[in-house]
């Protein structure tokens, strides 16, 4: 006699799989599990990456989710992190290469996720560099702040994101005007909710910098090619207000920088 586990086990790989069943499960029941667990999944992924249905359609997007789901299992019991692997997915569907742009707002959907899942921490007060001496700043190493999650793309990925992610309401007859141009964004969630920001190539090469290690006058200076002046002052100033640093570790004088 089969243990719960040994049955649990077989039961699970039979719904998973329509050619596996040894132990004689009903196809009738295994139909209604099967069923169940797949229009789940697809309500999971439509809840977890809803710009995208927003973008192609319910339709559309049901079909494409039927086959994600077919591959791609849940890793973990936390079903609000499913989809990781959905904009991924979506870059080698050929069916999406029909809107190009598609993958990455799913992407921007995830890093909403990452942001919003992301371990609580304080963000970084600006107020004290303003008093550093030069070599003390920008020897300065600054962390991006826990929940921060920054991409760049050569579309206007981050405008059409935001006109598609729930609840912003649907383009009126008018329609809208997008410059298709690129962007990068920035999500973070210092307060309790997810933000997001849009940024420049310098902002993102600055934030890019930050998160790779740099020091802040390597970051400063960290520019797009053909920028030789780097971030400005107003420009840096919109990221610190944005709260996209954590405080950074104990300076070598041994007092941290709150």
């Amino acid at each position: 006699m089969r243990d719960l586990a040994s049955f649990q086990g077989e039961l699970a790989r039979a719904i998973r799989d329509p050619d596996y069943n040894p132990a004689g499960f009903g196809a009738a029941g295994l139909s209604v599990y099967r069923n169940t667990v797949a229009k789940g999944l697809v309500d999971v992924l439509r809840a977890n990456i809803p710009s995208v249905e927003r973008i192609v359609g319910e339709d559309w997007f049901s079909a494409c989710a039927q086959l994600f789901i077919r591959d791609h299992e849940p890793e973990c019991p936390v079903l609000a992190a499913y989809g990781a692997a959905f904009p991924d997915f979506l870059r080698t569907f050929e069916p999406a290469t029909q809107v190009p742009y598609l993958a990455d707002v799913a992407q921007v959907d995830s890093l909403w996720t990452q942001s919003h899942f992301a371990p609580d921490e304080p963000p970084m007060d600006p107020a004290p560099l303003r008093a550093m001496d030069q070599d003390r700043l920008l020897g300065l190493s600054l962390p991006l702040h826990a929940s921060t999650r920054i991409a760049w793309f050569d579309a206007p990925v981050a405008t059409l994101w935001r006109l598609n992610r729930p609840p912003a309401p649907l383009p009126g007859r008018g329609g809208f005007s997008i410059d298709w141009r690129p962007e990068g964004i920035a999500l973070c969630r210092p307060h309790g909710e997810v933000v997001a920001i849009p940024l420049s190539a310098s902002q993102f090469a600055f934030l890019d910098a930050c998160r790779a290690g740099r020091c802040f006058g390597e970051a400063v200076s960290a520019g797009p090619e053909g920028d030789t002046d780097g971030i400005g002052p107003e420009t840096l100033g919109e990221l610190f207000a944005a709260s996209l640093f954590a405080v950074p570790p104990p300076t070598l004088s041994g007092r941290p920088v709150q």
